[in-house]
C-alpha cells in the first residue's frame, strides 16, 4: 500500500477494520488495492448510478456536467456513455 495516498490507504484500512463489503474509491490504483483484500470498491460515478436506481437521484447528466465543469472531475467519454445507459439516459 505503500504507492497509495494516505486518505487511499486510510479508506481500504477502515473498510477492513469495520468488515465493510464496499469503500468509496475513484483512483485506480486505491481501487486494485481494495479488490485485492476483498473490498468491492464503488467509485463517485457508481454512487450517482445506485442512486437514480434507487430513486435518490432523477437525472445523472447535468451531474456529470457539473462534476466536469465546476469540480475538475474528468470522465472519458466512453465511460460517460456506459454509465448514462445504464441509468436509462442515452
Amino acid at each position: 500500500m505503500a504507492h497509495l495516498q494516505s486518505g487511499e490507504v486510510a479508506a481500504i484500512l477502515l473498510g477492513l477494520q469495520l468488515s465493510s463489503e464496499i469503500v468509496l474509491m475513484d483512483e485506480r490504483a486505491g481501487r486494485i488495492v481494495a479488490s485485492s483484500v476483498g473490498l468491492r470498491p464503488l467509485g463517485l460515478l457508481g454512487v450517482l448510478l445506485d442512486g437514480k436506481r434507487s430513486g435518490l437521484v432523477a437525472v445523472i447528466a447535468p451531474l456529470l456536467d457539473r462534476l466536469e465543469k465546476q469540480g475538475g472531475f474528468w470522465v472519458a467519454p466512453s465511460l460517460r456513455a456506459v454509465i448514462l445507459q445504464e441509468a436509462g439516459e442515452l
